[in-house]
């Protein structure tokens, strides 16, 4: 009786624990975000995939509130948070609140902040035939990283999406490669 018991609560406490994560799909070839160039916005959600550490690969990119203006951008298992790429003005947002949350780097920190890009400034964000996306024309320079001393101290237990373009990062980081799924 004892080990009937053990094992449904064994099971119901894994049921629970994976019940909200979202496996990370990978990009197929016929989403080819690289080709879009000039059309229509598209919806897509934002991913990891590291060499360094492949615990990591297909998490899900998605902000934590800072203020009402900024999210940080936080990696987990549970669902992408859904974005926006337009490929005319090399824009990529959120816009779930209302108002756009712009994607972009107040180095080495990732976030959505929801004022638009001067034009000086545009945020070039771009997508390779691999989805992967390109920022200020470098791939490289993503890292996820523990304990930045983000103020909410989400970092201490959740991987933060930084960007180092010049090296630079701390011990507790592994580089990553962000990429786009579309979805429908």
């Amino acid at each position: 009786m004892k080990l009937s018991y053990i094992s449904t609560l064994v099971v119901a406490i894994l049921s629970s624990f994976f019940s909200g994560v979202e496996a990370a799909p990978t990009p197929e070839a016929d989403q080819d975000l690289s080709a879009s160039q000039g059309h229509s916005p598209i919806k897509l959600k934002l991913y990891v995939r590291s060499m360094e550490n492949i615990d990591i690969n297909g998490y899900a990119i998605g902000g934590r509130k800072f203020s009402d203006t900024i999210d940080y951008l936080f990696l987990g298992r549970a669902g992408a948070q859904p974005m926006v790429y337009n490929p005319s003005t090399h824009q990529l947002y959120n816009d779930e609140r209302g108002y756009r949350m712009y994607f972009n780097t107040l180095s080495p920190f990732v976030q959505l902040a929801n004022y638009a890009p001067i034009p000086e400034e545009v945020f070039w964000t771009r997508f390779d035939t691999q989805q992967t996306l390109v920022l200020y024309d470098k791939k490289d320079g993503f890292y996820a990283c523990m304990n930045t001393g983000d103020s909410a101290g989400y970092s201490k237990t959740q991987y933060e999406l930084m960007y180092y373009p010049n090296g630079g990062q701390n011990r507790q980081c592994v580089t990553v490669t962000v990429y786009g799924v579309p979805y429908y």
